[in-house]
């Protein structure tokens, strides 16, 4: 790609099609923008400050757990099974 070569004489040289040759060279193109773009995500990533996203993502995690235990203390606090048994608790 950078001798600017034709796709045809490219073709010839390694005994392939020259439509393969350009699907060869359209998927290194876009291999080379993905590229691209996960380095801009990357270096915008590595600019953030990493301290105030794990005191967040901490937070966020103890709150979760807070719901996630409240939510099961009052799913099994009684027993729905039937009538009889709601008097009485699992405790």
């Amino acid at each position: 790609m950078h001798k600017q070569k034709e796709v045809k004489l490219i073709g010839e040289e390694m005994g392939i099609s020259p439509a393969t040759v350009r699907s060869h060279k359209f998927n290194l193109q876009k291999l080379k923008r993905e590229a691209k773009i996960f380095l801009a995500l990357m270096e915008m990533v590595e600019k953030e400050d990493s301290s105030t996203n794990n005191k967040k993502a901490i937070d966020d995690y103890e709150e979760i757990q807070n719901i996630e235990q409240a939510t099961s203390e009052d799913m099994f606090s009684l027993n729905s099974l039937h009538p009889f048994f709601t008097q009485f608790r699992y405790k």
